[in-house]
């Protein structure tokens, strides 16, 4: 299997937020790397640098395969 950042452990992903009364809106979903090696903002990035981000893993010295994917 390939190492992308969806299949590491230390790969994070928040649900957006609905908006709670007229005056507050929702926010989108957060998405990152759990140690700091890369942020994702849902309103800033494009979808090559989206890629970009996930394919860090395949460098990076921190990645570790989650377990808890195997199936």
């Amino acid at each position: 299997m390939e190492k992308l950042c969806f299949w590491c452990k230390h790969f994070w992903i928040g649900d957006a937020t609905p908006d709670y009364s007229e005056y507050t809106p929702g926010s989108n979903f957060s998405m990152n790397c759990s140690k700091a090696h890369w942020v994702f903002d849902a309103e800033l990035e494009t979808e090559e640098s989206f890629r970009e981000k996930l394919l860090t893993a395949l460098t990076c010295g921190d990645y570790e395969f989650n377990e808890d994917l195997k199936t």
